[in-house]
């Protein structure tokens, strides 16, 4: 492999204070070495002086003037460099990038500290790099392998199992009130010119004007402390000829329990959950 002066070290600027990859394989070098002396394999190293307040043995080396740093630096991040521009280090992959263990992991969280966090594979297809090609046929091989035979049919059966307990406790938690159906937040419905929040809100609009009710959307906020910060709480409607405030809510929340503990005692709140709604027959 050549290498071109300029290149950047991964490790430039870094120390074992500052970073925890240096400082885990500087103790861990550190001890070997020590070992080595005292067994008289080696005779002197650069590690076994170290002392407080010493400049580092590889202080002012990089990995294009050392092998030593060159090769701790491969070592530790999985990443073969090479240069492959004005004074940039890139990374080529070594290895499979997907495999099981800590190396697959390392090379992960390696190399998005390169290239200001850029991923390597940024704007590559199967169809334009045989790394991603191999990468991407050889994941497709492995899970239809995992889905092969007795294990692959006992992995389906226990995927319907929890698709089947998720979908029930969620039905429990429905019919109980607690989980609104409709995403309100997310649904906007045009009314008479009025924006409605969800198919409850739109049901019980319906339900005032057959019934003679007159109301409004509501537009008076409430303040109220919740996380250590002040918030303005906007109910869903407002009854004019009662005076009265109307919040249609399916999930409960701990910050629903804030507005409403704190809601004005001069002022008249009423919750309407699918419990509420079901008894008055609106839904």
């Amino acid at each position: 492999m050549s290498w071109k002066m300029g290149c950047i070290p991964w490790n430039k600027g870094l120390t074992k204070f500052t970073d925890e990859r240096i400082r885990k394989y500087g103790e861990s070098g550190s001890k070997t070495q020590k070992e080595r002396l005292k067994t008289g394999k080696i005779i002197h190293s650069p590690l076994a002086g170290f002392q407080k307040g010493k400049p580092a043995w590889n202080k002012g080396l990089t990995k294009d003037t050392n092998d030593s740093v060159r090769s701790m630096a491969e070592k530790m991040t999985g990443v073969k460099f090479s240069c492959r521009g004005k004074g940039v280090a890139k990374p080529s992959l070594i290895g499979n990038t997907h495999g099981r263990g800590n190396k697959g992991k390392k090379h992960s969280i390696e190399r998005r500290l390169i290239e200001s966090q850029k991923s390597w594979n940024k704007g590559l297809t199967k169809e334009t790099d045989e790394r991603v090609r191999l990468s991407a046929k050889k994941m497709s091989h492995s899970m239809k392998a995992l889905y092969e035979g007795e294990r692959g049919d006992e992995l389906r059966k226990r995927s319907r199992e929890n698709r089947g307990n998720n979908v029930a406790t969620i039905n429990e938690r429905i019919a109980r009130g607690e989980w609104h159906t409709s995403l309100a937040k997310r649904m906007h419905i045009n009314y008479n010119g009025i924006d409605l929040h969800g198919t409850w809100e739109l049901k019980y609009a319906q339900y005032l004007d057959a019934n003679g009710i007159k109301w409004e959307r509501n537009r008076s906020s409430f303040p109220y402390f919740f996380e250590d910060a002040w918030h303005r709480y906007f109910p869903d409607f407002y009854l004019i000829d009662t005076d009265e405030y109307i919040e249609i809510k399916g999930q409960k929340t701990k910050k629903d329990d804030a507005k409403w503990n704190q809601f004005p005692k001069d002022k008249k709140l009423i919750v309407l959950q699918q419990k509420e709604l079901k008894e008055m027959k609106i839904l």
